[in-house]
């Protein structure tokens, strides 16, 4: 009999379903579960023999189940020694931080963050994108950079997310919401996408799923500096809204150099997939069932 799996992730908690989608890990779980039954793992609600724990917080009452996968992939300040002892393999997004807990009652294994997203084909239509919500506790670092040199960008961003209304002026926005579905066109029909990251994510190596994703459709990202990036893959990086708005205007002006940095990110960033994840985590689930 197919071993079962049920998948854990802080969209759960949201008790408007409409709202949902606007989660990035609400997609996390959506693709990992189909990478799943594909690899013959069986989707099941509790109780199953493996839950899979997406973090994003601490939940209350884990599923008694066979196997309990903690798999971290953001929020790495909300992690304690007492969360960690609750299951029985970690995996983490971030290297740096799976050495630093290398030594600890539960060390932790690397997983990179998958990406379902495919180089595409696409009309050229935006040359500066940026997909994401605004933040409840200030404003974005990308989006605030983005106002203070908006007289001197070469090109309008288009932006979409939720919480830009009024916030970011009417010609930037695009709307609340991209349905996922068409993210991965979007992204390649963009020249540039922007992506920062929460301060404990940059501190302690959590990549954004972002830069995966719209370096698979065929876009560059421009990022915020973040721990460990430069083992995966090289990408324009800012401090501040002066080298942000600069990255701009040069990488606009020099297409043949976007594209080179664009192919050669992905080259070494294409094997993460979720076809790739989701065999390593049936690996590993094996391993430990039979």
């Amino acid at each position: 009999m197919p071993l079962s799996i049920s998948i854990l992730a802080y969209s759960d908690l949201d008790t408007v379903a409409d709202r949902k989608p606007l989660w990035g890990d609400y997609w996390f779980k959506h693709h990992l579960q189909e990478a799943l039954s594909t690899a013959g793992l069986v989707p099941a609600s509790d109780p199953s023999d493996v839950v899979i724990h997406l973090f994003g917080a601490p939940v209350a009452r884990l599923p008694k189940t066979r196997l309990r996968i903690l798999w971290l992939h953001s929020h790495p300040d909300r992690i304690t020694p007492d969360i960690l002892a609750r299951y029985d393999l970690v995996l983490c997004t971030s290297k740096p931080f799976a050495r630093r807990l290398a030594c600890s009652r539960q060390p932790a294994e690397w997983l990179m963050m998958p990406t379902h997203m495919k180089p595409t084909q696409a009309t050229a239509r935006y040359p500066l994108v940026f997909v994401g919500n605004n933040r409840r506790d200030g404003l974005r670092k990308v989006i605030g950079y983005l106002l203070e040199q908006k007289n001197a960008l070469p090109a309008v961003p288009a932006v979409w997310g939720d919480g830009w209304e009024g916030v970011v002026p009417d010609s930037w926005y695009r709307g609340r919401f991209v349905p996922n579905e068409e993210l991965n066109l979007l992204y390649a029909a963009s020249a540039l996408v922007l992506n920062d990251h929460h301060d404990d994510m940059a501190r302690e190596g959590f990549l954004n799923p972002r830069i995966l994703d719209a370096t698979a459709a065929g876009s560059l990202v421009i990022t915020d500096p973040v721990l460990g990036l430069r083992d995966l893959a090289e990408f324009p990086v800012y401090r501040n809204s002066a080298e942000l708005a600069e990255h701009i205007r040069y990488l606009l002006n020099h297409p043949a150099t976007r594209t080179a940095m664009q192919e050669a990110a992905w080259k070494r960033l294409s094997a993460f997939t979720y076809a790739h994840a989701a065999g390593v985590l049936a690996e590993k689930i094996r391993e430990r069932l039979g």
